[in-house]
């Protein structure tokens, strides 16, 4: 159920924060080490995302447009929040870059949030590091996903030639997935079936897509494949899934 899938995802988020902390007491060579995260899982056509910080989630369609999904955990979308600050004036903002929640706050535990919306055929979903959001425009954004391309990886080159063209200077990280078609399963074949507690762990991922965006201004990023496999690690102790009831994608890279 959706309220099943929040919690898990939450759960995820906030156990990876506590493995970047223990990490960090252990070798202190690592002070100072942190991370943004969002995350997309899609089950039976819907996709459901959690995040901390401002790494975001965008819905994009041919017909409708571009969407944000995430909302950023920021100073300055406190001040759009609030009243105090012009959303057009927000990108351009002196303080666009503090974040308000991340992992690996020693003064504040992870608090990530939630959403979650319903696919149709031909949606792309962008997951992304403020590499290419704090430097490319939603409007800018939207221009190169309107040219029509031959395949994902095309759209993937343009997006991240545009945070090159627009300085380049953090970490960009972008993940897309394209809906060619959507079909809700009948029920029996809904996830509350298929997860089983009690069977044997299996390794295999069953997030879809899984973005783990490590930006945190003047952070100490040494230790940064660690971060990505004390996630996974977080995803394995949390879930058990029967190997025969999901199909796996996992990232070659």
């Amino acid at each position: 159920t959706g309220s099943h899938i929040e919690t898990f995802l939450k759960k995820a988020i906030v156990r990876a924060d506590g493995d970047i902390k223990k990490r960090v007491k252990e070798d202190p060579s690592t002070s100072g080490m942190g991370t943004t995260i969002v995350i997309a899982w899609i089950v039976n056509g819907v996709i459901h995302v959690a995040w901390c910080g401002d790494s975001r989630a965008y819905l994009f369609n041919s017909n409708s447009g571009l969407s944000r999904l995430s909302r950023d955990h920021s100073y300055v979308q406190q001040l759009v929040d609030s009243g105090k600050l012009d959303a057009e004036l927000a990108f351009d903002h002196p303080n666009s870059n503090i974040i308000t929640r991340s992992l690996g706050d020693f003064n504040s535990p992870a608090q990530p949030d939630y959403i979650s919306k319903g696919l149709s055929g031909g949606d792309m979903i962008i997951l992304c590091s403020d590499g290419l959001c704090g430097l490319v425009r939603d409007e800018e954004m939207l221009d190169i996903l309107n040219v029509e391309r031959d395949s994902i990886e095309e759209y993937l080159g343009a997006l991240f030639d545009g945070a090159i063209n627009a300085g380049g200077y953090d970490n960009i990280t972008i993940a897309l997935m394209q809906c060619v078609d959507v079909k809700v399963p009948e029920l029996e074949n809904t996830l509350a079936t298929t997860i089983k507690p009690t069977q044997k762990r299996s390794k295999a991922w069953i997030v879809i897509a899984v973005l783990a965006a490590l930006i945190a201004a003047g952070a100490y990023f040494a230790g940064t494949r660690g971060l990505l496999n004390g996630l996974q690690d977080a995803v394995n102790k949390i879930i058990t899934v029967p190997t025969d009831s999901v199909s796996v994608a996992q990232d070659p890279t």
